[in-house]
């Protein structure tokens, strides 16, 4: 039995610029983090085949003689990509739910990369292994997504990513542990309650840049730099950090009218009011998490405000 454990990250600046739609022709800058929650796949090549070849449960079960029979695209694809064709056994287990803006697709490929590297006896960096990723995502998969995700995924932390055309950077933001524990104590996650696919939404905001989008895509990268500054400043204010992501939230919620809804208008309306610097709705957007930073004074009156919403 092989198991592997991938993180969930939290997007917090720059989303957009990761696209290659964008960042073929215009610098792309994010900053994001993973934390404490995690997805399980569970991987047991079997002794014999069985009636079924292949078992694959998730949310649904799967049993399969044929690898290009498989529906999970991700278990398809990869498979495919790394060439295994021996009987076998998957259980995925998520800490928290899908299709909620928290990068668990791409955690889910990461993962399944791992454990195919970890069959083959292939020696892998961290950042090739979110490149395999990236690329079963976008070229495989043929799904709308960045290139964010499977690099926070599989290298951890809390990063500056850059992008270009011709090459990918990624900076770590080598905060010491004061500033980690005033993040942690300082962040809240609302779940909306709602799941949606995000490339649907990612396809309707990004499929074509025009020059609007173009502009609010360069004035996300440059909050993102202007966050940096925060964090890598000898005193870290959360209340400029809080401030920087209501901007973006603004301006992410002007690139598609898909991006938030009535219930998350209010949701985030009602956070501020009780104390939350700011915030943003994480990934797509359209339902999934809301991440907030607020005083550690204002949690427990941010929870009673928005009622029975589950919190972490």
């Amino acid at each position: 039995m092989i198991i592997s454990r991938t993180p969930f990250r939290i997007s917090l600046f720059g989303g957009g610029s990761d696209f290659p739609e964008y960042y073929k022709y215009h610098e792309g800058k994010v900053i994001g983090f993973t934390f404490n929650r995690y997805n399980y796949i569970l991987f047991n090549r079997k002794f014999q085949k069985n009636e079924f070849k292949y078992n694959i449960s998730y949310s649904l079960n799967e049993k399969k003689n044929q690898i290009n029979k498989i529906e999970h695209k991700s278990v398809r694809e990869t498979l495919k990509y790394f060439k295994f064709k021996e009987p076998f056994e998957l259980h995925y287990n998520g800490e928290l739910p899908a299709r909620t803006g928290l990068g668990t697709s791409s955690a889910f490929t990461v993962g399944l990369c791992n454990i195919m590297n970890f069959i083959k006896k292939k020696k892998i960096s961290k950042f090739n292994l979110a490149k395999e990723a990236t690329y079963i995502e976008q070229k495989k998969i043929k799904e709308f997504v960045g290139s964010q995700d499977q690099i926070h995924t599989a290298i951890g932390g809390l990063n500056k990513i850059l992008f270009s055309k011709n090459e990918t950077l990624v900076q770590p933001l080598n905060l010491n542990s004061d500033k980690i524990r005033e993040i942690e104590m300082s962040s809240l996650l609302v779940f909306t309650g709602i799941s949606r696919t995000a490339e649907k939404i990612e396809k309707k905001k990004f499929e074509k840049i025009d020059t609007k989008k173009q502009k609010i895509i360069s004035n996300l990268v440059n909050i993102t730099d202007e966050a940096e500054k925060s964090f890598r400043d000898i005193t870290l204010d959360i209340r400029n950090i809080g401030a920087l992501l209501d901007d973006s939230w603004k301006l992410k919620r002007s690139l598609d009218k898909n991006v938030s809804n009535i219930k998350i208008d209010e949701v985030y309306k009602v956070s501020k009011s009780a104390g939350a610097y700011g915030g943003k709705i994480l990934g797509a957007g359209g339902g999934g998490f809301l991440y907030l930073l607020c005083p550690k004074n204002k949690k427990k009156k941010i929870k009673e405000k928005i009622g029975k919403l589950s919190t972490i």
